[in-house]
């Protein structure tokens, strides 16, 4: 399995691993209209927009044998709660087909982004996920502390999405990730 910096032309598969990754991991939380009404045009014009000459936001892609099997993003912080005032750098997304799942390549993708965080000058990362994802207790494994919590809204629903922040984002470099 290879990680890299994703390319241009990894953008159509990177947005059908996040849909169909949205369509298992969000099965038992969020309705089934709303994960099959999913895009993935709408999803490569998101992603395309990583590679535009103002975006901040980077893509590690996770292959094997030439198969995109997940990917992750990262970037600048939000700043758009207490909790992320103090982290320079975030974690957006991490997203992996069901069948790539729990086979360590979550832990070396957010290693990547960590890694490419504090070549960015970000020392500190932050992460959202949504409460129920299974995520959070991988996030704790990694040793991610929890921040507290926002409501946002997804398909007409109010949930709530928990915060994980690693004051030292170097610790994901260890072996041990």
């Amino acid at each position: 399995m290879e990680i890299r910096d994703a390319r241009p032309d990894d953008v159509p598969t990177i947005a059908k691993v996040h849909v169909d990754s949205w369509r298992t991991t969000y099965r038992d939380v969020l309705p089934k209209s709303y994960l099959n009404d999913l895009s993935y045009d709408a999803r490569e014009t998101m992603w395309a927009g990583a590679f535009g000459a103002e975006s901040q936001t980077f893509l590690i892609v996770a292959e094997d044998a030439g198969k995109i099997a997940g990917f992750a993003a990262g970037g600048a912080a939000r700043k758009d709660t207490p909790e992320a005032r103090t982290y320079g750098g975030e974690l957006y997304a991490v997203y992996m087909l069901e069948s790539y799942q729990r086979r360590g390549l979550g832990r070396r993708l957010v290693a990547a982004v960590a890694e490419e965080l504090i070549t960015r000058g970000h020392s500190e990362m932050i992460t959202w996920v949504l409460e129920d994802n299974a995520a959070c207790r991988f996030y704790e494994r990694l040793g991610g502390e929890f921040l507290g919590s926002k409501t946002v809204e997804i398909a007409d629903m109010s949930l709530r999405a928990v915060a994980y922040g690693w004051p030292d984002a170097s610790v994901l470099l260890k072996p041990r990730v």
